[in-house]
This record gives structure tokens, sequence and C-alpha cells, in this order.
């Protein structure tokens, strides 16, 4: 392709919007093209992890697909479409360049390489081993950051490694690492297929994790009944499909969740069981004293719904309704993203996702699960 990143761009906006119809997720069929062997692969774009099978001939990228077998089964949305395009960009940096007398000329790798040594070996040399710093990237591979860290903190000595991750998910990891002990997601794609209700908040999924709300939608056209939750100030494609659209004051994340706890707990629309045999309240940190369930709602009598509707810009027959919608349910399935992660209050929502799932037993089996 001859055009410029720019261009490109152009091109995908003018793309999407001819894909725009509801649960599109597709392209126009190409007519056969050769293909000397296919690869597996995944498409790094976002977190999804949509799979892919790369087909090459001839040492270049002809053709990429979804997998079918794959979790994605086959779909890929307009970014994970064009992954084969995006690599022959006219624009795109082929091979390294460093700048002379104000101009970025061609050199070897080997002189490119010995550039930044030096630039690295100056500042070190002037300022100490904190002079210099690593910022990575969430698409790198385990491999790749394991050797970054290994170069930074053993080779040159210095803790200045960081990353956009840092960004997107300290909030959810420190939340798993306070209630579960370990930053890692219950669950996979598959209990999207048992859940009975979803309870989206802070993403736009429909525009943002297209594969993924794809599959929802799947759900929601095999089992009608299936309930859609979405927690979102704008009124976004996702919330299209919504049985309960609440669109809530920004910045009032954890006051909407405390008052479905409250709410949860007043109308005995939790697991008692589940609770007394798995769950122990604590107020801060993981080794901080126990407390009893009914010290939580002491706690929680502050975000009754008609407390907070107001703060929220909800109504409290909306918050109860929610409330309601969670604990009737066989199995809620909860997804976030940025809107709950990135705010001065992150943690605290993140931790209210889950003390949700865990007050109401919604974890642990097929359909339930806390997805940021």
């Amino acid at each position: 392709m001859s055009m410029t990143r720019r261009e490109l761009l152009h091109y995908f906006g003018v793309t999407a919007a001819g894909l725009a119809g509801p649960g599109c997720i597709g392209w126009t069929r190409e007519e056969a093209i050769p293909v000397d062997s296919w690869h597996k692969s995944v498409c790094r774009f976002c977190g999804s992890g949509c799979e892919t099978r790369v087909g090459v001939r001839g040492g270049k990228v002809v053709k990429v697909e979804g997998l079918q077998e794959g979790w994605n089964r086959g779909r890929l949305c307009i970014k994970g479409l064009l992954n084969r395009e995006i690599l022959y960009v006219s624009d795109r940096a082929q091979y390294p360049m460093v700048r002379k007398n104000g101009q970025l000329v061609r050199v070897s790798w080997d002189e490119a390489l010995d550039a930044a040594a030096a630039g690295f070996r100056e500042a070190i040399a002037q300022g100490g081993p904190d002079a210099v710093a690593y910022y990575g990237s969430g698409q790198l591979f385990t491999q790749e950051s394991y050797t970054a860290n290994k170069l930074f903190k053993g080779g040159i000595g210095t803790n200045n490694v960081d990353g956009n991750p840092r960004l997107c998910m300290a909030s959810a990891a420190f939340g798993y690492k306070s209630v579960f002990g370990a930053d890692e997601p219950s669950g996979c794609y598959d209990d999207i297929e048992h859940a009975t209700t979803f309870f989206v908040i802070g993403a736009n999924m429909a525009e943002c994790h297209p594969v993924v709300w794809e599959r929802v939608r799947d759900r929601l056209r095999t089992a009608p009944q299936t309930r859609v939750i979405v927690v979102d100030p704008r009124r976004t494609p996702t919330a299209r499909d919504a049985t309960l659209h609440l669109q809530l004051r920004p910045g009032t994340d954890v006051a909407l969740l405390n008052a479905m706890a409250h709410e949860l707990l007043r109308t005995g629309l939790v697991d008692r069981t589940f609770i007394d045999n798995f769950v122990t309240f604590r107020k801060g940190a993981a080794d901080a004293p126990p407390l009893t369930r009914e010290d939580f709602q002491k706690f929680l009598e502050d975000y009754a719904p008609e407390k907070v509707a107001d703060l929220c810009g909800l109504s409290s027959a909306e918050i109860r309704e929610a409330a309601r919608l969670w604990g009737i349910s066989q199995a809620v399935t909860s997804f976030w993203t940025m809107g709950l992660n990135q705010q001065t209050h992150g943690v605290a929502a993140n931790r209210m996702m889950m003390a949700l799932h865990l007050l109401t037993g919604q974890i642990g089996r097929p359909g339930p699960r806390p997805s940021p």
C-alpha cells in the first residue's frame, strides 16, 4: 500500500462507518489469496487477545484472519482485520535512523545501537543510574518485559522502570491483591455463555472491545432473558443493549456500588452461607483486624440509595433496581475497564466490584466472574 499512516487512519474511519450496523464484525470477502504457510498468532491492539492466523507468502504477510478455533470464533474487529495492511503503510519505520545535522539519516543497526548506548553511557556518567529510565508497553510479551527489567534493574541499577499498564491496571491489580491475595482475575471467556446478567461499568465494550461484546450479544440472542446493566454517564453503543442504563455523575462509582451493597444486604439478596464460609470483612489493608457483617452494614448506612441518589445523579429507584437485578441473578459476569480504573478512587471501586460478587456468591463457578 502507498498510503501514509494519516491516510490509513482516515481509511479506518470510513471503513468503520460502513461496518457500523448492529453486531457487524466482518469484512468483505476477498478473492482467494495464495498462501505458502499459515501461522497462529494473537492480535495485540487491545487487551482482548483475539486469536489469529497469519498467511505468509514469499516472506511477506498476505492475509490475517480470525482463528475459527479461538475464543473469538474467527471474529476480528476493524483493527485486527487491518493487521496486514498496517505492516506496509508507506511511512512505517523499516530501518534504524539517527539524527545528524537536524535530519534523520538511515544507518546500520550497529551504528544505531552504538549511538543509543553512548547516550545512555553519557547520561549515567553525569547523573548516575537514575538519570535514565525505561518506559514499556502492555503489548510486550512476558519475555520482552523480563529482559528489559533485567537490563535496567539488574544491569544498569535503576528502578526507573514503568509502562502504560500501570495507568491501565494498577487499580485492578491492587484491588485483586488486597481482596483475593493474588493479582489474577478468575474465570474465562466461556463464562459469558453461562451468565444470566452482565454488569458493565466504566467500559464501552461495543466500541473498545467489540469482539468480546459480540460474544455477549451471542448470549443475548440465544438467551433473550439475559439482562444487561450498563453504568456510564454517556449513551454509548454498549448502552443500546442495556436492560438498565445508569447514567451516573462521573466520579461517583464508589458511592453507587456502596449503595448497591447496602440494598443487597437490606433486602437479604446475599449468599449468607458463602459469606460465612469464605468471606472476611476488613477495613483497609489485608492484615487489618477482621470486622463483622454488622460492622459492614453499619458503615453502609450512609450510602442508602436515597442518600446517594442526588450525588450520583440517579434516582433511588434506579439504584434499587440495579441491586435487585444483581441479587436475583443466577450468574453475574461483570466487566470494567479504564472508566473504573483510571480515577482517584480506582482501587476502592475495584474492591467494591469484587465485594458485590463475594456478598452474593457470584464467583468460582461457571458464569459469575469479576472481569477487569
